[in-house]
């Protein structure tokens, strides 16, 4: 996946020989995926839009330290943690 006019690339494999084993961060690999979002509105619509696809996501974090941030987790079907964020102030 590419986003034009910019240097984001995400690939994705399949390797039929894995070991299927559910991602962990002992183990090596990706320990998990953070997404900044430019709003605070944009958090929020997207866990609108995870409930309304039946996507688990763990409850909205909010904090004032190191910065004020608001954060929500969710995990792919591999287990990988996808963390979406908004940074505030």
């Amino acid at each position: 996946m590419t986003r034009p006019g910019t240097g984001l690339f995400v690939g994705l494999d399949h390797h039929p020989g894995a070991d299927r084993e559910m991602s962990s961060p002992l183990r090596t690999g990706l320990d998990h995926l953070a997404l900044q979002l430019a709003t605070r509105e944009d958090l929020d619509e997207w866990i609108t839009h995870l409930d309304a696809i039946g996507v688990e996501h763990g409850a909205v974090s909010e904090s004032a330290e190191p910065a004020p941030h608001v954060l929500v987790v969710f995990r792919d079907p591999d287990g990988i943690p996808i963390e979406l964020f908004w940074f505030g102030g």
